[in-house]
């Protein structure tokens, strides 16, 4: 999630707003969604990834990565110490 619209490609505005239930129980809503490319470190390798359908959300205070739904979408993400690695499939 993200409440920079810039950042996002192809956007799609939605017909009426969703509704994000977030963890300390308030509640936010999506304008519309899009693509991002994010870049990602593999050790020493450098590599853009896509995020696709993240949500465009103005009154978001900080970006937002959920670690599950890329998981579900066919990423491999890895902790090793401090850092986290992570790569699609």
């Amino acid at each position: 999630m993200t409440a920079i619209k810039t950042d996002l490609k192809n956007y799609k505005q939605f017909e009426n707003p969703l509704q994000i239930n977030l963890a300390d129980n308030s509640i936010l809503y999506s304008d519309g969604k899009g693509d991002v490319t994010l870049l990602i470190y593999n050790g020493s390798e450098k590599n853009d990834i896509l995020l696709v359908d993240v949500l465009f959300v103005p009154k978001l205070q900080n970006k937002l990565l959920s670690l599950p739904a890329m998981i579900e979408k066919g990423a491999d993400v890895e902790f090793k110490g401090k850092s986290l690695n992570g790569f699609l499939r």
